[in-house]
């Protein structure tokens, strides 16, 4: 929605003033004038060019559950984005969302492994001290240079996308795509491995539907039945037509759909809006993403069922990528 209005002329005096304030940032790190906050243990950071809804969360979680698997102790370092608490907090069992931010309390939820939120750097040395983990994963992390990583995966729409896209406030790039370079993996959300001007490991991946559950008792819906039923999808994600694209790729059958932004608090009146939007368009069900489930935390769906929508990354060539990962991780040849 936002995204409609970067293109506009006026815009780019500022995109032209934002990439000067970007490039000579990026210099003072370059040439190390600014001090770095080295852990002791590695970091892994996943990060994006692009201001939100690059599917950067899904791709956390497919870390989280890799690493935890091979029975290695992690920490998820987050800013928090509009949590209404400051300072350093780790998630626990009765920490609500807003203290720490909807993708921080999705990412602790469904994985159990600490979340740390804070300023990057602090919040990090913060784990290291307290927590002891073996290893830290740094979400939404490219932009912050001070915290020092082993390896940069940056995540982002397919590439053809981005190379049409201007830097802020003309459109959605927060550096030029020059800074590709600085990452170490490339994950693109396209089905075919894109050609790149320069020597990166880049690896397509796509959303997959794994389960929907009815919100809030959690009952399992089988996905079959599911495709059988009308469903009326909103979100409030960076790219919400992503999630519309998406829903049409799983063959969901889609009464109508509402978009509204990035980590939106909901109230009960847009809910019941939505309610009566469903109705009205023949829908079965209201339909949304785990993200926006948690911030409808409190609210009711009177005379009517809301199914929530869970997704996992799928990444095309997995074995390649993360054997790729682990050779930049433990300082094996990275070719």
């Amino acid at each position: 929605m936002l995204r409609n209005l970067f293109p506009h002329p006026i815009w780019l005096p500022f995109s032209w003033l934002f990439r000067l304030g970007v490039a000579f940032k990026n210099f003072l790190y370059d040439h190390k004038l600014f001090p770095l906050y080295r852990p002791p243990v590695p970091v892994i950071s996943v990060g994006g060019l692009e201001a939100g809804g690059s599917g950067k969360t899904p791709v956390l979680l497919t870390l989280v559950r890799y690493f935890l698997n091979r029975g290695t102790s992690v920490a998820v370092i987050s800013r928090g984005y509009r949590r209404t608490t400051s300072g350093i907090r780790c998630l626990k069992e009765k920490t609500d969302w807003r203290e720490c931010g909807d993708e921080a309390y999705l990412v602790w939820k469904k994985t159990r492994v600490p979340v740390v939120v804070g300023k990057k750097w602090k919040a990090a040395r913060w784990a290291v001290e307290n927590l002891k983990p073996d290893l830290l994963l740094v979400d939404d992390g490219f932009q912050h240079r001070k915290l020092a990583r082993t390896v940069d995966i940056l995540v982002s729409s397919d590439w053809e996308t981005l190379k049409a896209e201007r830097l802020l406030p003309a459109g959605p790039l927060r550096e030029p795509l020059k800074s590709l370079r600085r990452s170490h993996l490339l994950l693109f959300r396209q089905h075919k491995n894109p050609k790149l001007p320069f020597d990166r490991p880049a690896v397509p991946f796509s959303y997959e539907l794994t389960r929907a559950r009815l919100w809030p008792e959690k009952r399992e819906l089988e996905l079959p039945a599911l495709k059988q039923k009308k469903l009326f999808l909103f979100a409030g994600l960076g790219q919400p037509e992503n999630f519309l694209e998406s829903a049409k790729r799983w063959q969901l059958s889609i009464a109508g759909s509402y978009g509204l932004p990035d980590h939106h608090p909901y109230t009960q009146a847009e809910v019941d809006w939505l309610v009566e939007k469903s109705k009205a368009s023949g829908a079965d069900f209201l339909a949304t993403t785990e993200k926006d489930a948690v911030r409808l935390a409190g609210l009711s769906f009177p005379g009517f069922s809301l199914v929530v929508l869970e997704i996992e990354c799928k990444i095309e060539g997995e074995e390649y990528f993360f054997r790729k990962l682990e050779d930049r991780l433990f300082g094996r040849t990275f070719v």
